[in-house]
């Protein structure tokens, strides 16, 4: 801690495909907080460079040791619950937010619960983005003390939203007269895709297209989503990684967005189709209920999506929750907001 300015270290050090990593930090520099480059936690320098850092802050933690290989992924783990314990030694401050309780993908779920058991008990603080997290981390890690629940930020102005939505929907040949739901982001199981194309092909909503965006984990995967639609004409498919000057025209061309998610504790993309004025359909979990009220969002339970599309295509046809009220409502959630928050809870920590 140099003249009460911070240095703090990120794992990861940036966010490939995802702009959340620099939303987070670049509020902090207001409250003396200086980001600093990392090294990897397998590098022979990991040691000596944690004296350049006060402050060591993990993030999403499957992608240090989760491989193919069993046996790797153990050691990996094991190598990783070793570094936690190399920054408690070098008395650095080590913060953890818990993005998700689990990995959506795993080759191990004993190395899982081991790598977050082990970062609960030696973390000096555990952010979380929702109240709700808060009382889950307890019942899983047996963990209550030096949690913060920081709200995600929106996702205004982060992407280009110049297209009209009449030329947006020109570009997938959607008539003015459609109502057109939207799946949007990385096409992975757990995100409950397939369920919601069959409740989609089963109520045959008249007038109604399914905009679905995004990259399959796999081609086999692509290959299973493709046998479900079966040619489907009101089902619209772009499925490759969206760039970011394209991520405007799958928004703005549709008029409500889909979350069929079966397990989810965490959703930058409700965030980022909310910041783009769209409302959504959303699982009744109370960690991503706590972002939407009633006035944005229909929630469901996974036994009644197809009823929830259908609910949801009423109420649209009503002028319900226009683009204006939605973006009135997620201005709330703001990185400024977090960032003095985080400020706090950290400091305070300097205090004890």
């Amino acid at each position: 801690m140099n003249n009460n300015k911070l240095i703090i270290g990120s794992y990861p050090p940036n966010g490939v495909g995802n702009p959340y990593i620099e939303l987070f930090y670049n509020p902090l520099s207001c409250h003396d907080f200086e980001k600093h480059p990392t090294v990897n936690f397998l590098d022979k320098n990991f040691d000596a460079s944690l004296d350049d850092m006060d402050i060591i802050h993990f993030h999403w933690l499957s992608s240090y040791y989760n491989i193919s290989n069993l046996r790797y992924t153990f050691t990996n783990a094991l190598s990783l619950i070793n570094a936690f314990r190399k920054i408690k030694k070098h008395n650095k401050k080590l913060i953890f937010t818990c993005h998700n309780l689990m990995p959506h993908e795993s080759t191990s779920k004993i190395a899982d619960y081991l790598v977050r058991f082990a970062i609960m008990r030696y973390a000096d603080l555990v952010v979380v983005h929702s109240n709700s997290a808060k009382q889950k981390i307890k019942k899983l890690f047996f963990r209550s003390k030096n949690i913060l629940n920081i709200y995600h930020g929106n996702y205004i102005k982060t992407y280009p939203n110049l297209i009209s939505p009449e030329t947006a929907r020109e570009k997938f040949g959607i008539t003015p007269n459609e109502k057109v739901f939207l799946f949007f982001g990385a096409i992975r199981p757990y995100k409950g895709l397939e369920n919601l194309i069959r409740a989609f092909k089963s109520k045959k909503i008249q007038n109604t297209k399914l905009l679905i965006a995004g990259k399959p984990i796999s081609k086999e995967y692509q290959q299973e989503i493709f046998n479900i639609i079966e040619g489907d004409p009101n089902i619209i498919c772009d499925l490759k990684f969206i760039e970011d000057e394209d991520v405007q025209n799958y928004f703005n061309a549709a008029d409500i967005c889909v979350f069929p998610f079966d397990r989810i504790l965490t959703s930058g993309s409700l965030l980022l189709a909310l910041s783009f004025g769209l409302p959504a359909i959303i699982p009744n979990v109370k960690s991503i209920s706590e972002y939407a009220s009633s006035d944005v969002a229909i929630t469901f339970d996974q036994a009644n999506l197809a009823e929830s599309l259908e609910i949801a295509h009423h109420k649209l046809r009503k002028n319900w929750a226009d683009r204006k009220t939605v973006l009135d409502w997620v201005k709330q959630f703001d990185w400024d907001k977090s960032a003095q928050s985080f400020s706090d809870a950290i400091r305070n920590l300097y205090k004890k």
